[in-house]
């Protein structure tokens, strides 16, 4: 929902209809919106993100350049592109962060972390397998 209608236009009342629950009983769970938004980017990691690794075949363990590329052409497929609902709330990271409170800004910036350390560690682990200039040209050819 936040995806789709960004953090401004969706409403307690929206999300709490949307769950089939009482608005007053969202007070008992988070203490604003911020606090839902953050905790929604933050569960992305652990729930969503990890179901969009496993349909995608990345694994974090793989140390491999191809993995990267794959992950890439998982991120940017249809399928998770039109998933609105179901997407990396980093679609929302240029309008969004900007207007919400630092719980939130800090939800998004250890999701882009993580999101950047999985390619920084197929990138040292093939450094350490294949040495430098090897990997220096892999990078090119992976930026193409």
């Amino acid at each position: 929902m936040l995806n789709r209608h960004g953090f401004q236009d969706v409403t307690i009342g929206m999300v709490m209809k949307d769950a089939g629950l009482t608005r007053g009983g969202f007070y008992n769970h988070f203490k604003s919106k911020e606090a839902l938004y953050a905790a929604a980017v933050s569960s992305f990691l652990m729930e969503r993100g990890a179901q969009w690794q496993a349909t995608a075949g990345v694994g974090p363990s793989n140390p491999d350049l191809d993995m990267a590329r794959q992950m890439i052409a998982g991120y940017l497929s249809p399928e998770h592109l039109g998933d609105l609902d179901g997407q990396c709330p980093m679609i929302a990271l240029p309008s969004d962060v900007a207007r919400v409170n630092p719980e939130v800004q800090i939800s998004y910036q250890e999701l882009l972390e993580a999101m950047v350390g999985l390619f920084e560690s197929r990138i040292e682990m093939h450094m350490i397998r294949h040495g430098k200039k090897h990997c220096q040209r892999q990078r090119f050819v992976l930026a193409r």
